[in-house]
């Protein structure tokens, strides 16, 4: 008997351990659900957020191809509101929503089509503005404004270069200057549009 003595205790704080564990149980709740549109087809891209009324605290996610979605890790209790909208449809709200501990609630939506007229967006480029659809790299203007407050003694370029991240003048040949860790010769400098390449 005394052999089976540890054996015994072992066992007996395994049991007594795991009812210990399984009384820790889950703080939070979660809610699901699917949207739908009026045809029953599912609506991807819907957005969904409850909003927990006394703390304000948001829970939000949107919904997958199936139309599903998920909230975790929720506070328990309420009221929530809960509302889902999609371009084109008739925001859904449902309030007063409650959530048990530990558990999952559900909440279906159905969407009605709306016709929703957006306003016109107008773009207006000013003349300090430089965009050109052909350039395909990076480039940086140093304007007359800039080299004038830049401290500098010999008027050197190499003084108006540290304004852009790609330049390096080390690794020059006779003070050549580097762009983007390439050769100095595939760059291309301008000084008032003329090139200095060389």
């Amino acid at each position: 008997m005394k052999k089976h003595l540890p054996k015994i205790l072992l066992i007996a704080l395994l049991v007594i351990s795991t009812d210990r564990l399984w009384s820790q149980g889950s703080t939070t709740s979660s809610m699901n659900g699917t949207i739908t549109d009026s045809n029953g087809e599912a609506i991807p891209g819907a957005t969904v957020i409850a909003v927990h009324q006394p703390t304000n605290a948001q829970f939000g996610n949107i919904t997958d191809v199936t139309g599903t979605y998920r909230l975790n890790n929720m506070n328990v209790g309420g009221p929530y509101t809960v509302t889902v909208s999609f371009v084109g449809f008739e925001t859904f709200t449902q309030a007063g929503v409650y959530l048990d501990l530990g558990q999952t609630f559900r909440l279906d939506a159905n969407l009605s089509e709306d016709i929703t007229q957006l306003e016109a967006v107008e773009i207006i480029a000013t003349t300090g503005d430089v965009f050109d659809g052909n350039r395909s790299a990076q480039e940086t203007v140093v304007n007359e404004y800039t080299i004038q407050q830049l401290p500098t003694v010999s008027r050197d370029l190499n003084d108006f270069t540290r304004l852009t991240p790609l330049a390096n003048t080390s690794v020059g040949i006779d003070g050549a200057i580097s762009f983007g860790g390439l050769n100095n010769r595939y760059n291309s400098v301008f000084i008032d549009g003329a090139a200095t390449n060389d």
